[in-house]
């Protein structure tokens, strides 16, 4: 296992985003490899997705992160619905 400064250094890894706020991400330059390192520890874990994010943004979400897709649903649901409980109840105020 790598740590995080192999990833730094790497001309073929570039900084990247992913689940986990808190974590460093990776992704290969070319290749379907993600590194996911910790903070405070450096340590990174690597799993290989189907398509890269970099290359195929909207096939990486649909096949590789579907999830994503119910969650942003699901934030825009509640926010339509507090916006209109909200301004429901400014008219009856």
């Amino acid at each position: 296992m790598k740590d995080i400064s192999f990833y730094e250094k790497s001309s073929e890894w570039r900084r990247s985003l992913g689940k986990g706020l808190f974590k460093v991400h990776f992704r290969e330059k070319e290749g379907k490899g993600h590194a996911v390192c910790g903070r405070k520890e450096g340590s990174c874990k690597v799993h290989y997705d189907n398509h890269n994010p970099h290359e195929s943004f909207f096939r990486h979400i649909w096949e590789d992160s579907p999830e994503f897709i119910f969650q942003t649903f699901g934030v825009l649901a509640l926010s339509v619905t507090a916006g209109k409980l909200l301004s429901s109840s400014k008219k009856s105020s």
